[in-house]
């Protein structure tokens, strides 16, 4: 084909991120251009053949720094203690009850302007909770979750 149109064409291939999809017109070229779409399969395939080696685990790798991250702080992982996700769960429950129970007793007693921003504020604080609950166990999300079925 034109050879200026494959050029623009693996331009725009070679600008994209990683994960992101050509436009639609540079698929269509991609389609029809047998040369482009060769050069496309083999560059895709020589980036996963490359990043390889980044994906295995090794256990050598795992020794080096833990010993390296021991001999900078040699209480490194004595100070680490997993949290129970029971005592999550019961402050959690415990802290809304007591957000209910403060807001029927304001109720009563507060002016209502008073209690759409104890509202606000405890819809804040639940979800700054909730963040801080996934975002500090977050690995325990990540391996109940079941990905070879995505795959």
């Amino acid at each position: 084909m034109n050879s200026k149109k494959c050029e623009k064409v693996m331009n725009s291939f070679f600008e994209l991120d990683k994960g992101e999809r050509l436009e639609l017109h540079d698929s269509l070229h991609l389609i029809f251009c047998k040369e482009c779409r060769t050069k496309v399969r083999v560059l895709s395939k020589a980036e996963k053949i490359v990043q390889l080696p980044l994906f295995q685990k090794s256990k050598v790798q795992d020794l080096d720094l833990s010993s390296a991250i021991k001999s900078t702080n040699p209480s490194w992982m004595e100070n680490l203690k997993p949290v129970s996700m029971v005592r999550w769960v019961l402050s959690g429950f415990l802290m809304i009850l007591l957000f209910m129970l403060s807001g029927i007793f304001l109720e009563k007693i507060q002016n209502p302007d008073y209690l759409i921003w104890f509202y606000v504020i405890v819809g804040a604080v639940v979800t700054a909770y909730c963040g801080a609950f996934m975002a500090i166990n977050m690995d325990f999300f990540i391996k109940k979750i079941d990905t070879s079925s995505l795959a």
